[in-house]
């Protein structure tokens, strides 16, 4: 049981888990730490665009303009409603959608850091699952005492 958990510690985020998120360690590969450096590259500038458009828009950031991963739109501003007309007729600002909660917009630098964003996503998941797959592999040639007893595993 000591090489499975030396081979857990050693390739799974644990810390990730905290967030329920079940992924490999960027550093397990230097593939996926070029992409993980890329995504974490691109929301350090998604941030800066928020700050941005809250200074543009004379919006206090994190308290009236929001910055979300919406599950439809993906990455997006969201002011309250209260605050909306800030965005009215202004060609910088796209909206998106009004819900109770607030107005979904964007912006053109906004989207395309999105658009990437999704991308490098979409290249590390793809390439995490070809890593899981090979430690896996690497699990199952453990010998049988290594595994985790059933009794631990359905809990």
């Amino acid at each position: 049981m000591e090489k499975l958990q030396e081979l857990v510690e050693t390739t799974v985020d644990l810390d990730a888990l905290d967030n329920h998120e079940f992924i490999i360690k960027p550093e397990f590969s230097d593939d996926l730490k070029l992409v993980r450096d890329k995504l974490d590259k691109l929301k350090r500038a998604m941030d800066t665009e928020h700050h941005r458009v809250g200074s543009d828009l004379g919006q206090e950031v994190d308290k009236k303009l929001f910055m979300e991963n919406h599950k439809t739109y993906g990455w997006c501003f969201r002011l309250t409603r209260a605050e909306a007309g800030s965005i009215r007729n202004q060609k910088e600002y796209r909206e998106i959608s009004t819900m109770k909660n607030g107005v979904f917009f964007t912006t053109t630098a906004m989207q395309d850091l999105k658009r990437d964003f999704d991308k490098s996503t979409h290249i590390y998941n793809k390439t995490q699952s070809g890593l899981v797959d090979e430690v896996v592999t690497v699990a199952c040639k453990l010998p049988r005492d290594q595994h985790i007893p059933s009794t631990l595993s359905a809990g």
